[in-house]
């Protein structure tokens, strides 16, 4: 697998639940390749995105990583799950994985808040001219 064609969050998540599993497993039971990362930060291991993709390639290591989830880490919901389908590898885990795509936040009506904020504010300097010539 490789980050190519995975939307950036859903390659992000899943080196953030790749990374939970290497912290949490022994270093002996790890493939070499992935020992030096096993002391990573998440963001550390965002840097190493193509390499930690790439070895989920091997089935022994996605096994690993499905017994690792049936124990129910402690692991974002939606990491978890998008972990769990890039290493089962059900017919169609590659389109479930292209299409996870994380729904953008709603837009921050922040200038209507602005807007009454300003109203508010200008209500209480009145106010206060008012006190101040009375």
């Amino acid at each position: 697998m490789s980050a190519d064609g995975l939307p950036d969050d859903v390659a992000a998540a899943l080196v953030r639940g790749l990374g939970a599993y290497l912290r949490a497993t022994p270093a002996p039971e790890l493939p070499a390749r992935l020992r030096r990362l096993r002391g990573f930060r998440p963001k550390s291991l965002q840097r190493h995105r193509d390499e930690l993709l790439a070895a989920m390639d091997d089935d022994a290591l996605r096994a690993r990583v499905v017994e690792w989830l049936d124990d129910r880490p402690s692991l974002r919901t939606r990491d978890a799950e998008l972990l769990r389908v890039a290493s089962e590898r059900a017919e169609g885990w590659s389109a479930r994985l292209a299409a996870a795509v994380e729904p953008a936040p709603p837009p921050d009506d922040g200038g209507a808040r602005d807007d009454d904020e300003a109203e508010l504010l200008e209500r209480e300097r009145a106010r206060t001219r008012r006190a101040r010539a009375d």
